[in-house]
């Protein structure tokens, strides 16, 4: 018993070493805030405006009824869409959007480049005479910069 409990001494003292002698290994890493995009329909497409898209990709994709909870929330990972035109568009193949919606939608994707860091987007929206309207987002729902917080 009381080899073990040296031992578990000796090792948390060398864990605690060797983090303050390496350094914080998150140091580096840096946090940016979600970004929004406005919606708009082109055809039958529900459609994003992306500014600076150029070489972004679309990774991820979550079209969901606001307040849905985080463990019944629904995603398409690596979406068959693209940007074009500076526009994401989610084509009626990959989700029908009613005409008028019962509920606001929550819809975030991460759009990634082989240069530059991944950039997620949140939108909300609900749907009336088949033309989308944007809502305020909380704090709960996206991420934002100190100064754009809902709480000033």
């Amino acid at each position: 018993m009381v080899i073990s409990i040296k031992r578990l001494i000796i090792t948390a003292i060398c864990i605690t070493s060797a983090i303050l002698l390496s350094g914080c290994p998150w140091r580096q890493m840096k946090i940016y805030p979600d970004e929004t995009a406005t919606a708009s329909l082109k055809g039958d497409s529900l459609c994003f405006s992306i500014p600076d898209a150029s070489g972004y990709y679309p990774v991820f994709l979550s079209i969901n009824p606001r307040n849905t909870p985080s463990k019944e929330k629904t995603f398409i990972d690596k979406p068959d869409m693209q940007i074009v035109n500076r526009s994401l568009c989610i084509p009626p193949a990959v989700y029908t959007f009613p005409e008028e919606s019962r509920f606001p939608y929550i819809v975030e994707f991460i759009l990634r480049s082989k240069d530059n860091h991944p950039r997620h987007f949140v939108t909300g929206f609900e749907i009336r005479n088949g033309k989308p309207y944007e809502i305020h987002l909380t704090d709960r729902e996206i991420f934002r910069s100190q100064g754009k917080m809902d709480n000033k």
